[in-house]
């Protein structure tokens, strides 16, 4: 035989539920301290680990990617093209090297796979534009004098802040109007 005993009243309504949930967020309102960026003025310091804007990696002027296409292969996007090309001394480099940074989900797995450590993903995180990019090769090495804080390095230290970069500006090396 089944007994069913009846609920107390503030059981039914979820009352003390209620309650405590309201007392727990009164207590994260007034206790604690809120935290706002005023952004434009201040940065926000991401960790050594935010996965921002590409960029390509050189040693001594020349880039160490050798158009191996892994970073192609492995990306789940598929948003990195690369067309490889030759050198007179039989060396591969990538004649075109194209990211479009609308499809990049930046998961990093092309910075793990390249075995030259060609391709690195910045601190740099206002990426926003107008309009779909297509970050070229000479975008991406441009990049690369840029430090962690996404400032030209010459003129860091001088009080100078460049502007953020207009890509309708960009010159015609750097945006590929045929796309």
């Amino acid at each position: 035989m089944l007994i069913k005993h009846g609920k107390p009243t503030f059981q039914k309504f979820y009352l003390m539920e209620i309650l405590t949930g309201l007392w727990i967020t009164m207590k994260k309102v007034i206790l604690h301290k809120t935290v706002t960026i005023q952004y434009p003025e201040q940065r926000r310091n991401y960790s050594e680990r935010f996965r921002g804007q590409h960029y390509i990696k050189s040693v001594q002027g020349v880039e160490n990617c050798t158009a191996c296409m892994l970073c192609p292969t492995v990306c789940p996007a598929l948003c990195i093209h690369i067309d490889a090309g030759e050198k007179a001394n039989k060396e591969k480099y990538p004649v075109k090297f194209d990211i479009d940074i609308l499809r990049c989900i930046f998961c990093g797995m092309c910075e793990e796979a390249c075995p030259e450590d060609a391709i690195k993903l910045s601190n740099i995180y206002e990426m926003a534009a107008p309009n779909r990019e297509i970050y070229h090769k000479s975008f991406l090495d441009i990049q690369r004098g840029k430090d962690k804080s996404g400032h030209i390095s010459k003129l860091k230290g001088k009080g100078i802040q460049p502007p953020r970069p207009d890509f309708r500006e960009a010159p015609e090396a750097l945006t590929d109007k045929h796309h």
